[in-house]
């Protein structure tokens, strides 16, 4: 190889060193400053806000139908329903076993009707209760007894068949019920219409009813029988 004339070697080394090193610094700035930027986005709640506030919303971001200004043929006060007439299907969405048995333990000592308990078949976040436009009043009264509960109006009963039922989906963020004697829950406390609630006639886009499906003995945490709760491919 000719090596040009007037050619230094140690001036080209060192401006080689110069420029690499100018490189590594303006790498290094960029990274403090989206760093800086990033950590500044945070704690202004610009980034994570979503999964941040949704605990602060209403029913947690899920439009809710009010109650209803009559039931059963009469003027409708916010009386809570007796937990008797209550019927409630309660799901596992949790990979905790026997949680849902435990849940429906709870709930039959507080007298309401839990016949049964099955698995959800993936698990959830928050606690969600289903159910239909002609059990609002019950949904309420049974959602008062969880802290973080969310209430989904679903399909069942659009059919006209007047569908009461219930189902309890537990997740992975449920600690406990509340109390037995909490003052929220008591026979003499009055419900009251969820912050934001829409009446449930003009709910036309709520999801299907849950139905159940066969899963194998590894997915089930709870029940005798193995199977998997999933949307229902049409409304009940």
């Amino acid at each position: 190889m000719t090596i040009p004339q007037g050619y230094d070697e140690r001036e080209a080394r060192r401006t080689f060193v110069r420029n690499r090193q100018k490189l590594v610094f303006s790498i290094a700035i960029t990274t403090l400053v989206v760093a800086t930027v990033l950590s500044l986005l945070t704690f202004y709640g610009v980034i994570g806000w979503s999964k941040r506030n949704v605990k602060s919303l209403p029913n947690y971001g899920v439009t809710a139908p009010c109650l209803p200004a009559q039931y059963n043929g009469a003027d409708y006060d916010g009386t809570r329903i007796d937990a008797s007439q209550i019927s409630v299907r309660v799901l596992n969405g949790t990979n905790q076993r026997g949680l849902a048995g435990a849940v429906r333990d709870e709930l039959k000592i507080r007298k309401y009707n839990t016949a049964t308990v099955d698995n959800l078949g993936r698990s959830i976040e928050r606690t969600t209760i289903y159910f239909g436009k002609d059990a609002i009043p019950e949904a309420y009264t049974l959602g008062s007894l969880f802290t973080d509960a969310i209430l989904q109006m679903d399909a069942r009963g659009n059919d006209g068949s007047g569908n009461k039922s219930i189902d309890v989906v537990i997740g992975s963020t449920f600690k406990n019920l509340k109390d037995r004697d909490d003052p929220s829950t008591t026979a003499d406390s009055k419900l009251a219409n969820i912050e934001g609630c829409v009446a449930a006639d003009q709910m036309t886009d709520v999801p299907a009813t849950l139905e159940l499906t066969k899963a194998s003995d590894e997915q089930s945490g709870d029940g005798d029988a193995a199977s998997t709760a999933q949307p229902s491919s049409s409304a009940q």
